[in-house]
């Protein structure tokens, strides 16, 4: 993998990116984003090799739809630890508390 697509997936998750557990029950680490830019979102799911992949329609036509990706279990937490340094200080936070689960 390149050190450039690390970055990038970085920075695109820094601003659109969620990182936590699963569930309030399940700890199992977990990494999900949205975008309405098909080709970001395909981009960003190649990068992470995340299998998640939902669509959604809009209900009112005038909104667009919203492609939605989550990657769990070890590979999430595997980013997860890989981004660390490159994330600001809430995401940190938020990985942290996760990967302490």
């Amino acid at each position: 993998m390149k050190l450039q697509d690390i970055a990038w997936v970085a920075g695109f998750l820094e601003g659109e990116g969620w990182f936590g557990p699963c569930g309030a029950n399940r700890p199992t680490p977990q990494i999900s984003f949205a975008s309405t830019d098909m080709d970001i979102a395909q981009r960003a799911r190649a990068i992470l090799k995340a299998n998640s992949w939902i669509i959604r329609l809009p209900k009112n036509p005038k909104h667009k739809v919203v492609y939605v990706v989550h990657l769990t279990g070890t590979r999430a937490a595997e980013w997860m630890m890989t981004l660390y340094t490159l994330m600001g200080t809430r995401r940190r936070v938020t990985i942290s508390k996760t990967l302490k689960r």
